[in-house]
């Protein structure tokens, strides 16, 4: 056995291990008289394991863990299949297994040392080891029944770190314990691989698993749902656990307090059952979930309670809820009244401004408003502004499919629109997005996708995505490993880093008769590799002029009227006073684009709000032509003329020239 096993630590082939349940519906029992039903606890599992490994087991509860490790180490015997275990076992399966709990600490250790084999003299060596490892002091002596759960997991490890086995079986050990405890059994274990060992652990701390296990097996009704490396499964496993609506309906029924906000929405959005939605919103806000306060603050506030909406959004505030925070300061300040007059007069600008406006617009509402009523308002004005061009706008859109506000939860949606809005610029979407799949969080774990966006962020001058692109080229996550591109990205993250003082010792070089080696170009080219927004308006202003005229020039644009449009569009929603004027002359003239006096006239106002001079200048003339024609109107009504001007019209004759 030893020479067919010789690279492998455990070989598992054709597991089975069932139980006999209550079960209605199930055969009854001779001696009992009860029904029972046989349960599947693991069915047919497949499993080798090498040598020199730690390999992590998760899964739900039931699903397995447990029993499978007791019929890796003996306890349990398999009903079907067959189990080789190559070297020594030593196992933490329970607290407290294997102890006497009449017998102290150190006579304890006496005990499973024999257990484990060791002679007299072996045994008396390792007494004193291990009880200056379990750090129990003088609580050594004392019966281990009076022991806590922590102290009981110190002495059963410690026992273990002086056994000489070559495969270690433990059961979440180090979910008990302190910090130091948690550090000191991680740092064994890495030890045990790098000694060729190995260890088969179970946790439900994802962390844990994720940092200390280079294997992963996920296990679900008893049987491998997926096994590979440790940051794909657990993705995936935590993607399961977050989206499944069995899952979340089952915690929130256990009481968990995220779990009973996000089945309330369920209810509400896909069954319309506003009374369920109520009372699940206010067990989640008594369990200490702060969008619930919010959400249950907003329903009081409507219903006119605004003390018990004060109070749930003082307890959002303090779990750092920033909704909750400003909704307590608009009641708590007494702004409620300003913020409806604010409200009123964004109405009367939304129709005579561009999709800037209705993005801040909504961003008001969000940000101060009061209810649902305001939330919904937004929403709208969020999807007028993200239909118009504003990325900004379908970010927050996205955002809030993200989360549910005033809108069923949609991951789908929400990625959708982030993806749109990243493919077309938006730094913050791409470097979410790119998180998003490098961690599976609400997506599929999807490394090339992660690689994807986060360069997209890095040539969008983000400096933490260049540092990220650069470890990616280096590690090859996502995309070809080539040291050359890591070396460049590393580069230009440096530069990044620096770039403020980079474009600093650029101007005090332009100053007369500066007479340095570095010139104040080539120090311009280093900050321009950096892609940094501020950065690179510092340059164009410095060398270049206005962004339209740079624009309007580039040649490359000329021949791509859709990427030149696309360009402006995208700097006008982001509050470019330049480009929106810019935008605006295109819609006027034609340029890029079909004409459209509307968005002309919108964008040029637009542009005045920014602070554009020759867009204020236009709009006053606007204005002065206006008047005009008010005062013209009002002398007319006047003079007895209800406005109606007689015209006069020229009389036809067939030898009139035409």
């Amino acid at each position: 056995m030893r020479d067919h096993m010789s690279d492998r630590a455990i070989e598992v082939e054709g597991l089975v291990k069932s139980f006999r349940i209550a079960d209605p519906d199930g055969d009854r029992r001779v001696l009992s008289g009860r029904k029972t039903a046989e349960h599947r606890v693991i069915d047919g599992m497949d499993l080798s394991v090498g040598k020199g490994g730690i390999l992590g087991i998760i899964g739900g509860n039931g699903a397995g863990k447990s029993t499978f490790l007791k019929l890796l180490t003996g306890i349990l015997e398999p009903d079907e299949g067959s189990i080789r275990m190559d070297g020594k076992v030593a196992s933490i399966l329970e607290l407290g297994m294997g102890f006497h709990q009449d017998l102290s600490g150190r006579e304890n250790i006496a005990l499973k040392c024999g257990y484990y084999g060791m002679g007299r003299n072996e045994t008396t060596e390792a007494v004193d080891r291990i009880i200056e490892y379990s750090e129990l002091g003088t609580f050594i002596d004392s019966p281990v029944k009076t022991y806590s759960s922590g102290m009981n997991a110190r002495l059963a490890f410690s026992v273990m770190m002086c056994v000489d086995a070559e495969i270690m079986i433990v059961d979440e050990i180090m979910s008990v314990g302190d910090l130091t405890f948690s550090m000191k059994s991680k740092g064994h274990f890495r030890r045990m691989k790098d000694a060729g060992k190995t260890v088969v652990l179970t946790s439900h701390n994802m962390r844990t698993i994720e940092t200390l296990c280079d294997r992963v097996v996920w296990l679900e009704s008893g049987k491998v749902r997926m096994d590979g490396d440790p940051t794909t499964v657990c993705s995936s496993y935590r993607f399961f656990m977050s989206e499944s609506d069995d899952v979340i309906e089952k915690m929130a029924h256990a009481g968990v307090a995220d779990a009973e906000y996000r089945h309330g929405h369920t209810l509400l959005y896909r069954d319309g059952d506003e009374t369920s939605y109520r009372e699940y919103l206010q067990r989640a806000s008594k369990g200490g979930c702060a969008p619930a306060m919010r959400e249950y603050g907003d329903i009081r506030l409507s219903e006119g309670d605004v003390e018990e909406a004060v109070r749930h959004y003082a307890s959002a505030a303090s779990l750092r809820d920033a909704d909750a925070a400003r909704r307590h300061a608009v009641l708590e300040g007494g702004m409620i009244e300003d913020i409806r007059r604010l409200d009123g007069l964004y109405d009367g600008l939304d129709g005579r401004y561009g999709p800037f406006l209705k993005y801040n617009h909504a961003l008001l509402l969000l940000r101060a408003g009061t209810g649902g009523m305001d939330v919904a308002k937004a929403l709208q004005l969020l999807e007028d502004a993200y239909a118009h061009g504003s990325l900004d706008a379908g970010h927050q859109l996205a955002q809030m499919h993200l989360r549910g506000t005033g809108v069923p939860r949609s991951m789908d949606r929400a990625v959708s629109i982030m993806e749109d809005v990243a493919r077309k610029g938006h730094t913050r979407s791409q470097t979410q997005l790119a998180q998003m799949f490098m961690d599976g969080d609400a997506v599929r774990r999807d490394t090339a996708h992660s690689f994807e966006f986060y360069l997209m962020a890095a040539e969008n001058g983000d400096r933490n995505a260049q540092c990220k692109v650069a470890d990616m080229y280096r590690e090859g996550i996502g995309t070809d490993k080539d040291m050359d591109s890591a070396r460049e990205w590393y580069r230009i993250y440096a530069c990044s880093c620096i770039v403020d003082q980079i474009i600093s010792a650029a101007k005090a070089v332009e100053a007369p008769g500066s007479g340095f080696d570095m010139t104040a170009d080539e120090l311009y080219d280093m900050a321009a590799i950096t892609s940094n927004r501020r950065a690179a308006r510092q340059i164009r202003q410095a060398r270049a002029g206005p962004v339209r005229t740079s624009l309007m020039k580039d040649e490359s644009l000329r021949k791509d009227p859709e990427k030149a449009f696309r360009l402006f569009s995208e700097l006008a929603a982001s509050g470019d006073a330049e480009a929106t004027l810019a935008l605006a002359m295109m819609y006027k003239d034609g340029i890029y684009v079909e004409p459209d006096t509307e968005m002309y006239r919108s964008n040029v106002r637009t542009a005045a709000m920014l602070g554009n001079k020759d867009a204020k200048a236009m709009v006053e003339r606007w204005e002065r032509r206006k008047d005009r024609r008010k005062a013209a109107k009002a002398n007319r009504s006047a003079n007895g003329n209800d406005g109606n001007r007689s015209i006069r019209r020229p009389c036809w004759s067939p030898n009139r020239r035409l």
